[in-house]
């Protein structure tokens, strides 16, 4: 059999979108802390003073700002490194983590441990041995068909 290859990385659509979308409320935060003149009440149950509603539209723009970070990053990562995931007959060749440009191998005569688990309709796939681990998120392999298939692949070679 011949290798089989993944593109392991997130989504550009959803990477743009989020940094819109945060990127748009980092935009209102801040102008909103910057021209704020006035209390500001939550529900009725939080009251903030005229500073205070300044330093929580500076820590909303501040949380946004963070998250349009990490979108940056995210794309950046997908489009300028080639991160896979690799199958063969005998291995798995994987990045160690979401973030990583480190991968790993492991041998499926080698794995003590296979789970697949779904957390909020996020599902997933740990595959452990004595001295690694390793865990494979749907939503960055490129499609979810590549994403049974590899799962299908991995468990018909694991022997526990």
């Amino acid at each position: 059999m011949e290798e089989k290859r993944y593109k392991y990385g997130v989504n550009i659509r959803k990477g743009i979108s989020s940094f819109l979308f945060f990127g748009f409320f980092s935009f209102i935060f801040f102008y909103l802390a910057w021209t704020n003149e006035k209390e500001l009440s939550i529900l009725g149950y939080f009251t903030f003073s005229k500073n205070g509603a300044t330093y929580f539209y500076y820590t909303l723009f501040s949380l946004c700002f963070v998250f349009v970070g990490f979108a940056i990053f995210a794309v950046y990562k997908t489009k300028f490194t080639n991160r896979e995931v690799i199958l063969t007959e005998n291995y798995i060749n994987a990045p160690k983590n979401e973030f990583s440009n480190k991968t790993i191998t492991i041998e499926f005569k080698n794995i003590t441990k296979f789970i697949v688990e779904e957390n909020n309709d996020i599902r997933s796939f740990k595959i452990k041995t004595d001295s690694q681990k390793l865990q494979i998120i749907e939503t960055l392999i490129s499609t979810k068909k590549g994403f049974e298939e590899i799962a299908e692949f991995v468990h018909e070679r694991v022997k526990i």
